[in-house]
Formats: structure tokens, C-alpha cells, sequence
């Protein structure tokens, strides 16, 4: 059996405060995260670059993990609605095509809990779901916790993700032992 391995969501900015006092923000935002995926018993690395656009309305991440024979590497993009700080997903791995949905919590752009339901749509595992509640702790430390379901609804797998924030050298640096490069 192949393992279903997903990686979760990170987003954060420097907010600004615009002409009404509205906390906003401008400029993308970059931040580099390292960390452990756990699953089926075994922990794995896994490396995320994540860019947070407020201009463009979404958040895009470079995924790296380490998984056998060679690595993964994928991106995923979240298109941001402004109102109400709901968000469609969408990225493939190795596996197929992820879809689905979710919504931050906390100040716009700065997010502290976000949740998400993402269905393959595509591909062997056409119809797994996985459900996630993620949050930023205030020491800046990630954490996710996954679950992923059949189609037929029965949990085939929970995930564990805990990830600190790295300057991007050690990211660089990292991603390049990872991969080889």
C-alpha cells in the first residue's frame, strides 16, 4: 500500500494599518518553515516555503518531504477570499488532484487557526479526504493535526505536523541536502 502523505498550511504576514484602521496588508510575504510529518508510525522531514500575496489574494507553498526512493516536491495555492477569509485549495502530488476548502481565523493576512477538507478528485486515492485543523502558536511554532478518510468515510490515517520557522539560508540549505541539489 502507498503511503498518503500531505503536507499542511502555514500563513502569516507583517500586517499594516490602512486610512479607516483596518489591519491590512501589501507587500508578499516570505517565510521558510522545517520541520517532522508523522504518519503510519514513521516521521519524515518535510521543508515549506510559503508566500503570502495579499495583492494577488492567495498564499502559494513549496512543499518538500523526504519520502522513499527520492523526495517530493509539489506546490499548493490558496486563493483568498478577503470577505470572510475562506480559501479554495488546489495542488497534485504523486498521487492525483487535491480540491477543496477552508477558512482562517484571526486578523486578516496574520492568521492563528485555519481549517481545511481537500479531496483527491483524481488518481487511486480519487475520493480520500483529509481534514485539517492547523495553528501558529504564539512562539511561532506549527502544528497540524490531519486526518485522512476513505471514500467511504472510514479514517485511514492520522498526521501529526510540527514545524519551526527557519531563516532562508537554513532552508536553502536543508532543501538542497534533501534533494541533492
Amino acid at each position: 500500500m502507498r503511503a498518503l502523505v500531505l503536507i499542511p498550511m502555514i500563513a502569516a504576514c507583517s500586517p499594516t494599518t490602512d486610512a479607516d484602521g483596518d489591519t491590512d496588508t501589501t507587500d508578499a510575504v516570505v517565510r521558510w518553515f522545517a520541520g517532522t510529518l508523522e504518519t503510519f508510525g514513521t516521521t519524515t522531514t518535510y521543508l515549506m516555503e510559503r508566500t503570502a500575496d495579499p495583492d494577488r489574494k492567495l498564499v502559494a507553498e513549496r512543499v518538500i518531504y523526504d519520502a522513499a526512493p527520492e523526495p517530493v516536491s509539489f506546490r499548493m495555492v490558496f486563493d483568498v477570499d478577503g470577505a470572510d477569509q475562506s480559501f479554495a485549495l488546489s495542488f497534485e502530488d504523486d498521487f492525483g488532484t487535491f480540491e477543496g476548502d477552508g477558512t482562517y481565523e484571526g486578523t486578516r493576512w496574520v492568521w492563528t487557526r485555519w481549517t481545511y477538507d481537500v479531496a483527491y478528485v483524481d488518481g487511486p486515492f480519487q475520493g480520500s479526504h483529509l481534514y485539517a485543523e492547523n495553528r501558529l502558536t504564539d512562539d511561532d511554532r506549527y502544528v497540524s493535526d490531519q486526518e485522512v478518510r476513505s471514500p467511504e468515510g472510514f479514517k485511514e490515517a492520522d498526521q501529526k505536523v510540527r514545524a519551526n520557522e527557519v531563516d532562508e539560508a537554513t532552508w536553502q540549505a536543508q532543501a538542497d541536502a534533501l534533494t541533492g541539489g
